[in-house]
């Protein structure tokens, strides 16, 4: 139970933090607090406060912002994906392109 609330509290500051604009269908942080519940982030980083979190979270972005095109395209990818990415690169967010940088935690 503590893990969701704090997750809760975690998406609070993070919408009201990020000053980005973001179209939902590029990223919905709903999605964004399942994987990182799925991921069991909080708990392997022993995160006590939601600041934490979304310190984390600016690193994540800035490392997944330095990554070549190959990261998130590949041949077989939709005219839609290469929208988003065009559109993370535009407004500096990369997070919602893909997950397997919680994978490495």
């Amino acid at each position: 139970m503590r893990v969701y609330r704090y997750i809760i509290s975690f998406s609070l500051i993070l919408s009201l933090s990020l000053s980005l604009s973001l179209s939902l269908s590029l990223f919905q942080i709903d999605r964004l607090r399942d994987e990182l519940h799925k991921a069991g982030i909080v708990d392997k980083l022993s995160m006590k406060q939601p600041q934490e979190m979304y310190d984390w979270l600016e690193k994540q972005n800035q490392i997944l912002s330095k990554c070549d095109d190959s990261r998130f395209l590949d041949r077989s990818s939709s005219a839609a994906r290469v929208k988003a990415l065009d559109k993370a690169k535009e407004n500096g967010f990369f997070l919602g392109m893909d997950w397997k940088w919680l994978e490495s935690v």
